[in-house]
């Protein structure tokens, strides 16, 4: 018994042989990486967060179409993944106004006039529950060089400035009219339809949490 207890402490050390091949070399161990289940959550819940917004966005504005909607999540997700200096120091739903404006005014056709101003979008963002006038009154334009305070306007003056220099040309594709067509990213999976109210999703009784 005392060597059986021995010969599987060994087995367990440090200094323990490594398994070996048919033709006797050692075959090391490999250890599969694990995924930073963090970052992973995180990026969940910002995507889930996003189309939950634009989804509210869009029935304020009296959006419906399946299809525009789906050109408004494929333009904001391409913001998004490569465009990322546009959400540095700004807020999600700088971005995602943007993005409606755009999208409608491409799109928009003698048969479905879906063209939006941003008056209209920036007074169905402050229907929502807990919205802040700051998000479109103080947009970051252009990062301060050295002591110098940043440069700061309201929602229009960032889509002239900033936003349309990097997103106009992915835009246009959305035209009918341009000869390299985008494809069109599907809508992530919701939380019920208690996600998409247009009211929000109070989450306590007790604290304006939505």
């Amino acid at each position: 018994p005392g060597q059986s207890l021995l010969a599987k402490q060994e087995n367990g050390s440090p200094g323990a042989s490594q398994p070996q091949s048919s033709n006797g070399e050692t075959t090391p161990t490999s250890t599969p990486k694990k995924a930073n289940n963090s970052l992973i959550l995180f990026f969940r819940k910002f995507y889930s967060l996003a189309v939950v917004r634009m989804n509210d966005l869009c029935t304020r504005l009296r959006l419906t179409d399946e299809e525009l909607k789906r050109k408004i999540w494929t333009c904001l997700e391409h913001s998004i993944m490569n465009q990322t200096q546009l959400m540095k120091d700004r807020h999600l739903d700088q971005i995602l106004m943007c993005a409606v404006y755009v999208i409608c005014k491409v799109s928009t056709n003698a048969s479905n006039p879906v063209e939006r101003t941003f008056a209209e979008i920036m007074r169905c963002y402050r229907q929502r529950p807990l919205a802040d006038n700051h998000v479109y009154r103080s947009v970051l334009i252009k990062q301060g060089a050295g002591d110098s305070s940043p440069e700061r306007g309201d929602l229009i003056n960032f889509y002239n400035k900033v936003y349309v220099q990097c997103m106009q040309n992915f835009a246009l594709r959305f035209t009918g009219r341009h000869k390299d067509e985008c494809g069109l990213s599907p809508l992530p999976t919701g939380r019920g339809e208690a996600a998409y109210s247009p009211g929000g999703q109070r989450v306590s009784e007790r604290h304006q949490l939505y």
